[in-house]
């Protein structure tokens, strides 16, 4: 081994032998990092060096630790490098020994330990002064909803720029940063960050810049919403920070076996178990506005769902966010509020090139007529789904029964009218159910209450049998949902009809008075946006057009019906994950193996890998962490598997 202290050659540490290197696994950051902590005692011309350096430049400065194996053929090989902090170093004077800690000299000593430190966007200089780039302004096109075509023009960073910054920041340029994920337009180059000054003020492109933030909110407000990691690239000679989503850094195909393993422990990881998934947007917006403020899972209110499972560990997933991005928020904003001035906002849209941006609203909801509303891959039941292999069991509501505000009404008795004129049934007696799932659907004043808010699919139909005309009739039919707020004020009424004659007036109908039966609504769905407290009845109205009229029956039985078939309340499952793809195994052995091998897997960190007693149950895992020990040559191997298969598609065969 050859020990250098800023680049001159020391004896070797005392303690030399016990040199480790360590691939390790943060969960908090989902990084995986070749981690150089730990310790080394120097004595003889290393100890004076490091004793010269305390004296000379204080204790806020420190040496830098390289150290090379030329122990196989070559050139000498670079193992370590890193920093020995002089706050950090202990002294023992009476046997000339200085025992100090070694610091990761990319990561650990220039990103992480500063990572908390915000930054300005727009800054020119890094932390210690050091001229780095500043994030380019983009010119973001932003539909206000629930329109897809009123514009408005707001100024953006990219984050894929802001992770680049604020690593040059951090690291005075000495690091790189590369992030496929956040840089393809077919994944996440087209998320940006805003401020709700900046949405308010549309057409400013200046001061005041975005409100300063650090890397680890960045990293929070992104991983909460799209699972990312970090991997250290090249880290002793070019190093560059890698940030992806977990899909990527899972991706790659083994690239190295463990082979013949004499003794493997098998373990879980209970740090990864959860009872309950919570999802939250800080000063989430109550204003009244388009979207449906308090509709469950699909938007992107505070709310809490449990796991399924007898795992016996109190412990949530926290996905809860300060900064903003609902559709209300941005609507609110967008028209003039100024709450929101000091709030950062993300925004999906569609990458241009580098000075322009696109959002375009879609209609999520499958709302009827059509609202168009931002972010939808930023909402809760998107993030729930980006989170599988991320979360142990499928996640349920706490409140309410598995098909809350399910029914089936139906009339139960035909009921039979003779010459009666224009006719008017409101509510339409549905007066008896199949399903009524939480009794929300009430037979007595025939209405159906909306538990929660959300969306809600509504079918009806009625059957009708004319048995009789009189003169020459012409009549029509309405068949309409109706919607009342809490107070009984009537809000919208649609049709649940297929029409066959619109009016001069531009009213439409079901024209039909021919002796027989027909369907009016036949199935017709009707999406409705009910608030908490809103109620739906039927309406059906039969109308004259001339002198005529008619005998009629309206049937009794499954034919005349109203159900809910379908909403986003009450759903039980609401989003659903197999255990069996969730990496929680661990598998722990010893491996004698060379440095070269180590290496290989330095440099192939988002690859899974091979292990096995027997190649009769091949096994295939990513590195949970890798203790090397330089001077044995061995590696305490721990790695991650789930239960069905791994990244290359390899089952599992337990």
């Amino acid at each position: 081994m050859i020990f250098t202290l800023d680049t001159i050659q020391v004896q070797n540490p005392v303690d030399w032998d016990n040199l480790e290197s360590t691939l390790k696994r943060n969960d908090e950051l989902n990084l995986l990092v070749l981690d150089q902590q730990g310790t080394l005692t120097f004595a003889g011309d290393g100890y004076e060096y490091i004793i010269d350096k305390v004296t000379n430049d204080g204790f806020c400065s420190y040496v830098q630790l390289d150290v090379f194996d030329e122990c196989e053929e070559g050139d000498p090989n670079q193992i370590i490098k890193a920093r020995l902090y002089l706050s950090d170093v202990e002294i023992d004077e009476f046997n000339c020994e200085v025992k100090c800690k070694i610091t990761d000299d990319s990561f650990f000593a220039l990103i992480n330990n500063n990572k908390s430190i915000k930054a300005t966007m727009s800054s020119p200089l890094s932390k210690n002064q050091v001229t780095i780039t500043a994030c380019p302004i983009v010119k973001l096109i932003l539909k206000i909803p629930p329109s897809d075509s009123n514009n408005i023009k707001c100024y953006a960073i990219r984050v894929w720029e802001a992770f680049r910054l604020l690593t040059e920041f951090y690291s005075d340029g000495l690091i790189s940063f590369a992030s496929d994920s956040f840089d393809n337009a077919d994944l996440w180059k087209g998320l940006y960050i805003t401020s709700g000054y900046k949405l308010r003020n549309a057409d400013e492109t200046g001061s005041p810049a975005l409100p300063a933030f650090s890397l680890a909110e960045l990293f929070k407000e992104i991983n909460n919403r799209i699972p990312i990691g970090i991997v250290i690239e090249n880290p002793f000679t070019n190093p560059v920070l890698r940030i992806e989503t977990l899909e990527y850094l899972y991706s790659s195909p083994a690239t190295f076996e463990f082979a013949y393993i004499e003794k493997i422990t098998t373990r879980f990881d209970t740090q990864k178990i959860y009872s309950k998934v919570k999802f939250s947007e800080e000063n989430y917006s109550s204003d009244t506005a388009a979207f449906p403020a308090d509709i469950v899972f699909r938007g992107w209110k505070e709310e809490e769902f449990h796991t399924l499972g007898q795992c016996n560990i109190d412990k949530a997933l926290d996905l809860s966010c300060n900064w903003l991005a609902s559709s209300n928020d941005i609507e609110t904003v967008a028209n003039g509020n100024k709450d929101y001035d000091n709030n950062l906002f993300l925004i999906d849209a569609s990458y241009v090139d580098d000075n322009n941006a696109e959002n375009f609203p879609t209609n999520f909801l499958n709302l009827s007529p059509r609202e168009y509303y931002p972010n939808e891959r930023l909402t809760n039941a998107a993030i729930a789904a980006r989170y599988l292999g991320g979360v142990p069991n499928t996640i349920a509501a706490f409140f309410g029964n598995i098909g809350d505000g399910i029914f089936y009404a139906y009339l139960t008795t035909s009921q039979s009218y003779s010459n009666t004129g224009n006719d008017v049934y409101d509510p339409a007696g549905f007066d008896a159910t199949l399903t009524n799932t939480g009794t929300y659907y009430d037979t007595a004043l025939f209405r159906f209450d909306a538990p929660e808010a959300g969306v809600y699919n509504f079918r009806c139909n009625i059957n009708i049998e004319i048995t009789a005309q009189n003169t020459a009739p012409v009549i029509l039919w309405q068949l309409r949902i109706q919607r009342f707020d809490t107070g009984g004020t009537l809000i919208d009424s649609k049709n649940a009809f297929i029409k066959n004659y619109t009016s001069p007036i531009g009213i439409d109908y079901y024209s039909n008075s021919i002796i027989g039966s027909f369907n009016i609504g036949d199935g017709v769905i009707t999406n409705y946006v009910l608030n908490d407290g809103d109620y739906i009845t039927v309406r059906l109205d039969k109308s004259r057009g001339g002198a005529g009229d008619i005998d009629y029956t309206i049937k009794g039985g499954n034919q005349t019906f109203f159900e809910c078939y379908n909403n986003t309340v009450g759903g039980g499952e609401f989003q659903i994950y197999d255990p069996n793809d969730y990496p929680i195994q661990i598998h722990e052995f010893e491996y004698k193996m060379t440095l070269a091998e180590f290496q290989n897997i330095l440099a192939n960190q988002r690859s899974s890998y091979a292990f096995y007693s027997s190649p009769d149950n091949i096994r295939y895992g990513w590195v949970s962490e890798i203790k090397y020990n330089h001077y044995k040559g061995l590696a305490n191997v721990r790695l991650i598997t789930n239960k069905s298969s791994q990244a290359n598609g390899n089952p599992i065969l337990t």
